[in-house]
Order: C-alpha cells, then sequence, then structure tokens
C-alpha cells in the first residue's frame, strides 16, 4: 500500500461550502475534498498530526491579479505547511512560457510526477514535474527518510494484520474441534479482535484512509453549503 501516489486523473470538486469571510474556514472542505492528503506532497494528515496543515492559495491573493479570488473555493488547496511554506506566493511572471507547480485539479498529476517505493523519491516526468519537485523540495534527505520508514512500517502494520486473521482462524478451528474452552477461547478472540483493530487503526493512520468526520450542512441554524456547482 503506497499513500504517495499520484492521481492518474484530474480532480473534479466535490465539496460546495458558501462563501465564507475568513479563507481558512475552508479547511475543513478541502481536507474532505482532497482526501486529508496535502496535493503536493501526498502526505496524509493523519500520519503526522503535529505536522501544521492548512489553505494553499494557487494563485497566490497577494500578487493584485489575483487578489479577488482569496476566498474563491477554487482557488484553495489543502495544503501541508512545509509545501505552503516553499511554495510562498510563487508564480509564473511569464504565463505562456513559466513553469508551473502542478496541482491535482488543472493537471493529471501522475503524468508530471511519480513516487518510486523503492527508494522513498518522487520522481519527475515532466519539466513542470521537475520544477514541482525543486520549488517544494519533495526530495530533500528527511523526507525521503520519512517516507521509506513510514512504508516500512505499513508493511510491517500489513504483515501483523494478515498474522493476527490467520491466528483468529486457527483459534476458530480450535473451538469447532472442542480443542479450547468456551471460556479461554472467548478471552483469545477478545484480545485478537483488539489487536486487530488497533492494527487497522494504526496502518489507516499511516495511509490516510482513517475516517474523516462529516462536516455537515448547517452551523448555527445557517447553511455552510450551498447547491449546484462550488
Amino acid at each position: 500500500m503506497n499513500p504517495f501516489k499520484y492521481p492518474i486523473e484530474r480532480h473534479g470538486r466535490t465539496q460546495r461550502p458558501r462563501r465564507f469571510k475568513n479563507y481558512k474556514t475552508y479547511k475543513k472542505f478541502l481536507r474532505v475534498e482532497f482526501s486529508r492528503k496535502c496535493v503536493y506532497c501526498r502526505q496524509p494528515d493523519s500520519s503526522a498530526p503535529n505536522l501544521n496543515f492548512g489553505v494553499d492559495h494557487y494563485r497566490p491573493s497577494s500578487r493584485s491579479e489575483f487578489a479577488g479570488l482569496k476566498y474563491e473555493y477554487t482557488n484553495l488547496y489543502y495544503c501541508c505547511g512545509s509545501c505552503n511554506c516553499h511554495k510562498n506566493n510563487y508564480w509564473p511572471d511569464d504565463e505562456i512560457a513559466g513553469m508551473y507547480v502542478v496541482n491535482p485539479c488543472d493537471f493529471r498529476m501522475a503524468d508530471h510526477m511519480f513516487f518510486d517505493g523503492s527508494n522513498g523519491v518522487v520522481v519527475s516526468g515532466s519539466d513542470y514535474g521537475r520544477f514541482t519537485i525543486e520549488i517544494l523540495q519533495l526530495n530533500n534527505k528527511e523526507l525521503i527518510a520519512y517516507r521509506k520508514g513510514l512504508l516500512l512500517m505499513i508493511v510491517v502494520l500489513e504483515k501483523n494484520i494478515i498474522r493476527a486473521n490467520s491466528g483468529k482462524r486457527k483459534l476458530n478451528k480450535m473451538r469447532k474441534k472442542d480443542k479450547i474452552s468456551a471460556a479461554d477461547y472467548a478471552n483469545a478472540a477478545r484480545d485478537l479482535d483488539v489487536q486487530i483493530h488497533n492494527l487497522k487503526d494504526a496502518l489507516d493512520r499511516l495511509t490516510g484512509d482513517l475516517p474523516i468526520p462529516p462536516i455537515g450542512t448547517h452551523r448555527l441554524n445557517i447553511p455552510i453549503t450551498t447547491q449546484g456547482n462550488p
């Protein structure tokens, strides 16, 4: 299981928040929109809860020509603090010849970057991909070591889940053959169920598959979503 894979197809926006006065309010929608992963490095927020995730303005609202996009949902992305900091207010001065940081809504990201699980490196597939990797520093030594370690932990958890499920099947067979008492079976089965639950929870946190609480449609009886396209 590889949480760092880049999407093959372009992403179509699914969330439809109303317009807010504080762009940071969109964060909870963007978290759902992009499955709790940074759109640039693919880091799941659940695997590093102390890592600051926030809202990235793809077209920087600090630039006068994009000031009107500060609260525009389609210009906002879910982004880890590191990528947000490195991207900063970048925008090509020449929009025709300039380099772009790829995003999942305007680009098929897998055409430009892919993750090599054998060495923890993000590999470029185009000039845009190479530029994105460079400006966001996606292949610094710390990030590569972290991703390799996380992938190793995923493999260990997957093996332990398989082992625990195998133990549960063996225990059931023993009970059916009356080789273990009902009380001992109940205790052993309960311990295995707890172990499997904890292992799956840890795995989901590392992969970003941990369920996200629903946002809801109202707050203080005020609608927070709109109908139709965002």
